[in-house]
């Protein structure tokens, strides 16, 4: 209403949606008017329409564009029930409680950012509700949760994060000190039973990647359509690199020329790139390709990455971390310790399947732990034993004391290891 007051223009968008939507209810019963003269209330509770920002851009790009200068919440891919909380949050008195049950995307969406922030820092969260797994809306393909909060900024306090069997029962419950809560950029986390939290509170504790090695988008999506252009299918990789993308990796192991690579809807056996062609579509790229690097797959339910020392292009879907010690790295990486942490503080964002996306977000905010000499080498020479022979019965075996010695760099507990190898 405040938008449509103070910018008319808007109205004609406000009708698409209307023509676009027309079974809509009427609510003759809603005095604007009269609601909107008050400027503050005491409790403030709202069920936001479900318009994701594909949807709004194909019906109301003017009052998506409206929004987005009105509201500061409004950032990167926003669906409506962002800016649906900040204009809840807006009409709160000082002292004022909030309620709003919206999309479980709150928790961990990279286009909530904003909006967490506001909440844990602007208010006070009291509890959060994950209805996800149960069909709460008929006709809204839909995961919701609830959030309950107050205006007050008290934060010496506790909050509940809760996990609902239906609508009555509570499987689950949690209870985090709210100073430590704001730590968190995402939220999954407190979801989770005592002892998983556990693990992933020692896991987030140490050092982000970041901090100590590059990580680099493979290709944007113009470079990925110029590359499929020159894209080969030959054995013969002389004055070339091979090309692999996320479905060709696995954890240590490229499966350039063991399995068929689908590239934007065509099959290539030996996909080559040529040096030459590389570099007129851009010259960094070569030298990215031309240099030591871990590749990294795209989209999967755990960690998949490899080692290449200057052979391999990662094509589309992939990234690339540059960096000293990369043999280290990618022990941890490939470690079960890391992808169990990745599934939990990610959950809220996983596709059909368990698919996590897994790009350089995801992978400059893993946690690294300081590690000595002596701890870094031991875990080069298996992770050099793995590479040379990725598919022996030895490799797994491997792997199995990497995932040791990783859990050992990040202080786990026999009970903690347990939980992490799914043992309880």
């Amino acid at each position: 209403i405040y938008v449509l007051k103070q910018y008319p223009d808007a109205v004609k968008q406000l009708a698409k949606w209307q023509i676009y939507n027309p079974n809509a209810d009427a609510c003759d019963f809603f005095d604007a008017d009269w609601m909107f003269n008050i400027s503050n209330f005491d409790i403030v509770i709202g069920n936001p329409p479900y318009i994701d920002s594909e949807m709004m851009t194909k019906v109301m790009p003017e009052m998506r564009r409206v929004y987005a200068q009105c509201f500061k919440t409004a950032k990167g891919n926003w669906d409506m029930f962002i800016v649906f909380i900040e204009k809840g949050l807006n009409l709160c008195t000082k002292t004022g409680t909030f309620c709003f049950i919206i999309p479980n995307k709150l928790i961990a969406s990279k286009y909530a950012e904003s909006l967490r922030s506001v909440l844990a820092y602007e208010s006070s969260l009291i509890e959060i509700r994950d209805y996800s797994r149960i069909p709460v809306f008929a006709n809204a393909a839909v995961y919701p949760c609830t959030i309950l909060g107050s205006k007050i900024l008290s934060h010496n306090n506790y909050m509940s994060f809760i996990n609902m069997e239906n609508i009555v029962d509570i499987s689950a419950s949690n209870t985090v000190d709210y100073n430590y809560f704001k730590l968190f950029e995402v939220w999954d986390v407190f979801f989770r039973p005592q002892v998983e939290f556990n693990v992933v509170k020692k896991f987030l504790s140490n050092p982000l990647l970041s901090e100590s090695y590059k990580v680099i988008g493979a290709a944007t999506v113009s470079e990925a359509y110029e590359i499929k252009d020159v894209l080969k299918d030959k054995a013969d990789y002389r004055d070339a690199f091979k090309v692999v993308n996320t479905g060709t990796i696995d954890p240590y192991t490229s499966l350039w020329g063991i399995k068929p690579m689908l590239y934007i809807k065509e099959k290539y056996n030996n996909p080559i790139i040529r040096k030459n062609d590389l570099n007129k579509i851009n010259s960094k790229r070569t030298i990215q390709a031309g240099s030591e690097k871990i590749i990294v797959a795209g989209m999967s339910t755990r960690i998949e990455a490899i080692y290449d020392n200057g052979e391999i292009l990662g094509g589309k879907s992939t990234t690339i971390i540059l960096g000293k010690k990369l043999k280290f790295l990618l022990g941890i990486l490939n470690s079960t310790l890391v992808s169990f942490a990745l599934n939990i503080i990610y959950n809220s964002l996983k596709m059909s399947g368990g698919y996590l996306n897994i790009g350089t977000r995801e992978l400059e905010n893993i946690p690294i732990p300081a590690a000595t000499d002596d701890e870094q080498t031991a875990i080069i020479a298996k992770v050099d034993e793995i590479l040379s022979d990725p598919k022996s019965k030895r490799a797994k075996d491997l792997e199995d004391e990497i995932d040791k010695l990783v859990y050992k760099l990040y202080g786990l507990s026999p009970e903690e290891i347990n939980v992490v190898e799914g043992r309880e």
